[in-house]
Order: C-alpha cells, then sequence, then structure tokens
C-alpha cells in the first residue's frame, strides 16, 4: 500500500490512520481518508483490498488503489 498513498497521519484513539491518496486523474486533486490501521497492515503485507477493507465501499477502495475519488469516477465513467 506505501505507493497508494503520499502521507499519513496516525490516531492512536481509534486505531486509524488518516491517509492521503494519489493524485486524480480527473481533478488533479489528492484526496484524504481514514483507515483502520488492522487494513492497512493487511494490505501492506499481501491482503486483497476488498480483504483488507471489507467494511469500506467499492468506490473508496478503488480511490485507494489509484487515486480517483468517487464522485470523479462517476464522471468519467458513469454509475458503477
Amino acid at each position: 500500500m506505501t505507493n497508494a498513498y503520499y502521507g499519513s497521519t496516525m490516531n492512536d484513539m481509534n486505531n486509524t490512520t488518516l491517509i492521503e491518496t494519489r493524485r486524480c486523474i480527473h481533478c488533479g486533486e489528492n484526496g484524504f481518508l481514514e483507515l483502520s490501521n488492522d487494513g492497512i497492515a493487511k494490505y501492506e503485507n499481501g491482503a486483497l483490498i476488498q480483504e483488507a477493507f471489507p467494511d469500506i465501499d467499492i468506490q473508496m477502495r478503488e480511490q485507494i488503489i489509484s487515486g480517483i475519488h468517487p464522485k470523479c469516477w462517476t464522471e468519467i465513467f458513469g454509475n458503477p
């Protein structure tokens, strides 16, 4: 996962990390997602994204992978 985001800020109280995702190819902006530390560890150790983050919808998982925001994905490709 280290290639999927640029920066992170840990929140020990919620056991989460705020990650900055890649720049979106559509709008040119980076995005931010708060992810569980457990999920991040699983993903970085090779788990499939849907296994590491089963509680996150497919559009948010796509943002982790590619940086494309859900709204931008819809503008580019239509509804998923």
